[in-house]
């Protein structure tokens, strides 16, 4: 892989990864609210899914910081 295709990988992925955890929030705080109301497995499946997408955000984010570190110091 090129020095500027590691580049363009890490911005890439760096960027979905703040999008899942911006939206990692927002689907915790729905599903907690549909536990509390009257849909409580929708709220558990918003649940689930939040989790999952906080967890995938954290990974993603490492993953875009890699792609920068590799681009910054391969020689």
């Amino acid at each position: 892989m090129k020095d500027k295709e590691k580049l363009t990988k890490g911005i890439q992925t760096v960027g979905v990864s703040v999008a899942i955890i911006i939206l990692a929030p927002i689907l915790l705080t729905m599903g907690f609210k549909g536990i509390a109301l009257e849909t409580p497995l929708f709220g558990y499946i918003l649940l689930l899914i939040g989790f999952i997408a906080a967890i995938a955000g954290m990974i993603l984010m490492v993953k875009g910081i890699k792609y920068f570190l590799d681009h910054w110091f391969e020689q």
